[in-house]
């Protein structure tokens, strides 16, 4: 039996954060669907930031879908101006993660992958000067 995914956000106005959550099996479709919702939703401003707790996500990804999903976050970044932090575990997970954070980031995508939580807050409320990504 294949694991639905379950996408959960919520928004703080006092963070300026939008915290997502993903579980299960991920797709491309599914990935796509909750950024527009989240691109739909009124109370999503400009220069938000994001955080993505990936770690119950599982993904197993053709490289192109990667490279599709890169494509559509590029081409929406105007949505996206404010930070984005993906938190992931596991090798496969980062791995993938980590291609398209690059991807993105190529882009103009200020994002970046972590594997600590604790660390991911703390780069969010970083100002943001420079767009790197460290792949922590």
């Amino acid at each position: 039996m294949k694991t639905k995914l379950a996408f959960s956000y919520r928004m703080s106005d006092t963070e300026k954060i939008c915290y997502v959550t993903a579980e299960g099996r991920i797709t491309l479709q599914s990935c796509v669907e909750l950024m527009e919702a989240s691109i739909k939703n009124p109370r999503t401003k400009p220069g938000y930031r994001v955080l993505v707790d990936l770690r119950k996500m599982k993904y197993e990804p053709e490289v192109r879908e990667i490279g599709n999903l890169t494509s559509y976050v590029t081409a929406k970044k105007e949505f996206f101006t404010g930070k984005i932090a993906l938190v992931t575990a596991g090798h496969r997970n980062r791995f993938i993660v980590d291609m398209f954070c690059f991807g993105a980031a190529m882009g103009g995508v200020n994002i970046n992958r972590f594997s600590d939580m604790a660390e991911a807050r703390k780069w969010l409320e970083e100002s943001v000067n420079k767009k790197e990504i460290t792949g922590k």
